[in-house]
């Protein structure tokens, strides 16, 4: 992980200011780029998931669905306290 440029990863960051198809409420609509993610070596993305607050997962090898799934759930990790409302980590939560 050291030695490369930082990825970029934000895609499209939208402040739904009132209600709409989705929510009652406002919202934030959050689009990221995972595809570094998905590339990294298992020990890398086990460093990753430990920086997160994710020590117990189980990133998988690069290109598997495990890993697919390791991807989607540190965009949005879990953890005690997160309620939400469409992401089930921070980004979600109820204020």
């Amino acid at each position: 992980m050291t030695g490369t440029p930082p990825h970029r990863s934000l895609v499209e960051l939208r402040l739904l200011e009132g209600a709409n198809l989705y929510f009652p409420r406002p919202a934030v609509k959050l689009t990221l780029d995972l595809s570094t993610l998905l590339e990294l070596d298992e020990d890398d993305s086990r460093t990753v998931a430990t920086r997160l607050g994710m020590p117990a997962s189980t990133p998988g090898a690069p290109g598997t669905g495990l890993r697919q799934r390791f991807a989607g759930r540190s965009g949005c990790p879990t953890g005690p306290g997160s309620q939400h409302s469409g992401c089930s980590g921070p980004i979600g939560r109820e204020r």
